[in-house]
């Protein structure tokens, strides 16, 4: 069994709904394209409102500092946006987090 015919036997026949995908905002595109086992729905055609999609952001800064001054900037235009959103909404990841910790004060300031 090569690694097509593990994903096959691992696919949901019910969840094979591939015609609303390219409407579907981007991170949508991603998690079922990761739950479904099939890369080519995160690469399906854009659709009209793509420009629009902000659901899915990367940015790519030159260090860590950097990249949590950006973070910050994100955070403060997104509660711009969209007053009622929550801090429990919100979901930051990094591969190593500890590494920021030193950081965190010098551009969120401290927590007490």
């Amino acid at each position: 069994m090569n690694a097509d015919d593990n994903a096959q036997h691992w696919r949901d026949p019910q969840d094979d709904s591939d015609a609303s995908i390219v409407t579907a905002p981007l991170l949508q595109r991603v998690q079922d394209s990761l739950r479904r086992l099939a890369p080519e729905l995160a690469g399906a055609p854009l659709g009209a409102r793509s420009r629009e999609d902000s659901s899915l952001r990367v940015h790519a800064c030159h260090g860590r500092l950097r990249e949590l001054e950006v973070l910050r900037d994100a955070l403060l235009a997104l509660r711009v946006q969209h007053a009622d959103l929550e801090p429990r909404q919100i979901v930051v990841m990094a591969p190593d987090i500890q590494a920021y910790a030193p950081l965190l004060p010098a551009v969120f300031g401290t927590p007490w």
